[in-house]
């Protein structure tokens, strides 16, 4: 395992994050294509903060390591520290919560049920999708615990068919690029021991390799969502190609290209983030530590 892998992992989470949070709710087209990290944005963020896939997705990092493995009554409990005080926000509240979260977390908090997402197919947001990173970071030496973990991260929040096969599709890619594989196209299971039925589909046909930009939809439903980070990823030569790419699709800018950093940032390394995105990423320190912990790999002191 490669460390610089496992920390571009994590920090190409939070940088796609912030980078696609200026566009984020703006359809594509109607804003001036983004080259640069600016920070605005729906939020008003400052360049370097992030929203609600970052909290999430260190929430869940640090769950994995307190616990030592999974535990989803502890990321519930995060996920609702962060929810009720701001735990691991750039504010003092939650920034983009997704109305699918919050009925995940008031029906944990009534029930005490941490497995609270609804099965339902009008639920197939990419909420779970965008926070995944930790997941197969923590497991990438066993990809069949990477894609059964993976599904039950999901379900905390998000239970639906589309949304557990993307989640263990996308952690069997990020497994691959995290264990140094170099070539694009074998991250890319053919065969995985899960269905992958209806629109998911699509995503095992890899059909995101022969879409125009015209033809990929950077909306909040995870199948869209992870098409489109996997175009992106696909079509450019760059971490910052690929996240740009991402990001100005526009509509739910800042999960695709959240969701494509993960990806990204564990293929082309720690080094390939631009080193002006990271000297304004908000906590960023926190976040490579995170990420060092999570890769379990000895570093000297």
């Amino acid at each position: 395992m490669n460390l610089e892998r496992f920390e571009g992992c994590l920090l190409g989470l939070a940088c796609g994050d912030a980078v696609g949070a200026t566009v984020e709710f703006v359809p594509r087209g109607r804003f001036e294509p983004l080259t640069d990290m600016m920070g605005g944005g729906k939020f008003r963020l400052q360049k370097g903060e992030w929203t609600d896939d970052t909290s999430m997705a260190l929430c869940l990092a640090e769950s994995l390591i307190e616990c030592n493995g999974f535990d989803a009554l502890d990321q519930m409990q995060r996920y609702w520290r962060w929810a009720d005080e701001g735990y691991y926000s750039c504010r003092q509240h939650p920034v983009g919560m997704g109305k699918t979260v919050v009925a995940a977390l008031i029906r944990f908090q009534k029930t005490g049920e941490p497995l609270s997402g609804s099965d339902s197919p009008d639920t197939s947001g990419n909420g779970s999708l965008m926070r995944l990173a930790p997941v197969a970071m923590f497991y990438a030496g066993n990809p069949a615990q990477v894609a059964y973990y993976a599904a039950l991260s999901s379900q905390t929040t998000h239970s639906s068919a589309d949304c557990l096969a993307c989640c263990q599709y996308f952690a069997l890619v990020l497994q691959r690029a995290l264990s140094g594989e170099q070539d694009k196209a074998a991250l890319f299971p053919d065969t995985p021991d899960f269905a992958m039925d209806g629109a998911a589909a699509r995503i095992l046909q890899q059909r995101f390799r022969h879409l125009g930009e015209a033809d990929v939809i950077g909306s909040g439903y995870v199948v869209e969502s992870l098409e489109a980070a996997l175009w992106a990823f696909w079509h450019t030569d760059s971490f910052e190609q690929a996240v740009l790419a991402a990001a100005n699709l526009g509509d739910d800018a800042d999960t695709t290209a959240a969701i494509c950093g993960q990806l990204a940032g564990a293929y082309y390394g720690v080094r390939a983030i631009p080193s002006h995105w990271l000297d304004c990423l908000y906590r960023a320190g926190d976040i490579t530590i995170l990420a060092q912990r999570l890769a379990r790999i000895p570093t000297a002191n």
